[in-house]
């Protein structure tokens, strides 16, 4: 590895330079403009605004990815529950995992990557309520790969809990939720909607 000294030297015009003994960085590998692009991160599971689980041990997934021509790559991923210190380390890079144990209530999953030129993505985070008594719901059509020129889509599945079910909610965005017509039949506390 080459290194450099410069010497210490100061001009009478009034300016000083003091450099003694610092090195500079070695030239044999100089960044490319390509390894100064931060690098993203997204959630692959619980990808709701407000994701709800009746199970406190849950696993968290991901994906991370640097510019496509960044040639020194990531470095790891990072996750912390409920608070923006404290950050662990995560399995994996451009997939990557972590578990957690969930309270009742809201909890809130932060993370972020690192690439190996030093540049850290934002911080994403996602909301995760544990609620044992929270009624289940599962969609069977459509399904996550459905593709459709159609302007409506017709949407099915079953939602349970011990109590019953008073009715199914929808929505195109977070800020669009709509009541709708319970159609099907209950049995054993399962409706089918």
């Amino acid at each position: 590895m080459a290194t450099m000294r410069l010497l210490c030297f100061a001009v009478l015009t009034g300016f000083v330079f003091v450099t003694c003994g610092e090195e500079l960085p070695s030239m044999d590998s100089p960044p490319s403009l390509r390894d100064l692009t931060p690098p993203t991160l997204t959630f692959t599971s619980h990808t709701a605004s407000i994701n709800v689980v009746t199970s406190a041990n849950i696993m968290i997934l991901g994906r991370a990815a640097d510019a496509t021509l960044d040639s020194r790559g990531l470095y790891g991923v990072f996750v912390a529950k409920d608070q923006q210190t404290n950050f662990t380390q995560a399995m994996g890079l451009s997939s990557w995992s972590n578990a957690f144990t969930l309270v009742n209530g809201d909890n809130v999953v932060y993370a972020y990557v690192r690439d190996k030129a030093g540049w850290y993505s934002k911080t994403n985070s996602i909301i995760i309520r544990l609620d044992p008594n929270a009624p289940t719901l599962s969609v069977a059509t459509p399904t996550a790969s459905f593709i459709t020129n159609s302007l409506t889509v017709s949407l099915a599945g079953t939602a349970g809990h011990s109590s019953g079910i008073d009715r199914v909610t929808w929505s195109r965005t977070t800020a669009d939720i709509t009541a709708f017509a319970q159609v099907g039949t209950t049995a054993n506390a399962w409706t089918n909607w």
